[in-house]
Parts: C-alpha cells; sequence; structure tokens
C-alpha cells in the first residue's frame, strides 16, 4: 500500500512539475511500455535521438496523466496530486544543450524568462494555497487551471 503523507492542518498535496510541452506529447506504448524498452532499447533510442523535444513533451504529458491518475486513486485518503508548468525560467537548465531550439531558448532567455522566484509560483500556489481546498488533479500555470492535455 502506498503511504499517505500527512501535512499539519489538513490533506497532503503533491505536486508534479510538468511543463506547456505535455501539449505536444503522446503516450505510446509500443515507445514507452517497460516489456518493449526492456526487451528491444532501439526503438527508444531511436525516438530520442531523432526528436528529443518530442520525448520531452511525452514525459510531461505522463506528468500530467500521472498526477490526474494519482489525485483519483489518493483523494479517499485525503491526498490532492496537482501538476504545474512553471513556465520559461531563467535557470541553467538547458544551457549546455546545442540542438537548434536550445540555442533560441538561450538567446531568448534574458527577454522573455521568468526569474526563479517567479518561476515557483505556481508550485507554490499548488502546494499550500488555500483556494485549491478541495480540488486536485489540475493542470497549473501562473496560478490558475489550464486545460489538460489530452492523453494521447
Amino acid at each position: 500500500p502506498i503511504p499517505t503523507p500527512q501535512r499539519r492542518g489538513g490533506g497532503a498535496r503533491v505536486v508534479h512539475v510538468s511543463s506547456s510541452a505535455a501539449g505536444f506529447g503522446v503516450v505510446d506504448r509500443a515507445t514507452y511500455s517497460d516489456e518493449i524498452k526492456n526487451a528491444d532499447g532501439k526503438l527508444f533510442d531511436t525516438r530520442m535521438a531523432a526528436n528529443v523535444e518530442g520525448v520531452y513533451g511525452d514525459t510531461k504529458l505522463m506528468q500530467v496523466v500521472f498526477s490526474r491518475e494519482l489525485d483519483r486513486r489518493l483523494l479517499a485518503r485525503g491526498v490532492r496530486s496537482f501538476a504545474v508548468h512553471p513556465g520559461f525560467v531563467d535557470t541553467t537548465f538547458g544551457r549546455l544543450d546545442r540542438r537548434w531550439m536550445q540555442t533560441v531558448m538561450v538567446i531568448a532567455r534574458p527577454f522573455i524568462a521568468r526569474d526563479p522566484a517567479q518561476g515557483c509560483l505556481t508550485q507554490v500556489f499548488a502546494a499550500v494555497d488555500a483556494q485549491l481546498e478541495g480540488q486536485g488533479g489540475l493542470f497549473l500555470d501562473n496560478m490558475e487551471e489550464i486545460p489538460p492535455p489530452p492523453p494521447g
């Protein structure tokens, strides 16, 4: 059984940091299932080599799907789960990546990125804000609910 996390003053919350890139993701059993990956890692490696940004979107979508399912399963125990998009945050993430998309992001970062304090606001909101009492399974950005991407 899954142990129930405890928090003073009420039910616990789990926050998964996802991304709006989840909207580009696909949950493809043929690529990601344990049976396939363990039996033939070439399929996964080929997907990674061909489209690492697509794989990033896939994994972020999986976080949203997992968060919603975790919320459903733990609701009776008083545990709520949220997925959040922190936004484009000015951190060192991706700075050494030399693919074209990362290069564009490094150039754009000083002009459009949120600073780390702004980037963490939605995570903190999901973890502790009273506005979310009684809610869960949400995908949040800028401290607001956004439509979750389809599970692919």
